[in-house]
């Protein structure tokens, strides 16, 4: 064995008992080949980012604009919901709990009058931009949803 095969062997039993595990770039290159002869990829995986996302279909948000389905202010109050929607539910939730959240909850998270939020959130909702979800139970016993 020559002094660099040496060396190697010796770097990687260090780096295995330090707890590093090596990958044989070379068998990695060779199965590479393989994968993309069947139609597949192989990638390295990373650190995945944590931070919040939203996402928006930007025909649909083109066809709405340029036919000013929704107002300036509706734009507006859907923007300023977009930090508090739930991944893969899409509900507007408190983003502490997890909870949904009613519009009083709504109005007082972006600081402005339940009056107001409330007339926006009726008209996106016969928009059919935004769908109101209520307690069953809540509306036999009083003909109505109750929670504010």
């Amino acid at each position: 064995m020559d002094m660099q095969n040496a060396l190697e062997t010796a770097e990687k039993h260090a780096r295995l008992r330090d707890g590093e595990k090596l990958v044989d770039v070379a068998a990695v290159a060779r199965e590479e080949q393989k994968a993309n002869e069947q139609g597949y990829a192989l990638y390295k995986l990373k650190n995945k980012n944590k931070a919040l996302f939203v996402q928006t279909i930007q025909e649909n948000l083109d066809v709405l604009i340029r036919k000013e389905f929704l107002t300036n202010a509706e734009l507006g109050f859907l923007f300023s919901l977009m930090p508090l929607v739930q991944l893969h539910s899409n509900g507007i939730t408190d983003r502490e709990t997890g909870q949904f959240m009613t519009v009083s909850e709504i109005a007082k998270y972006l600081n402005r009058d339940r009056t107001g939020i409330s007339a926006t959130i009726q008209s996106l909702l016969v928009k059919g931009i935004l769908f109101e979800l209520v307690d069953s139970q809540e509306i036999k016993e009083h003909k109505r949803s109750v929670t504010l």
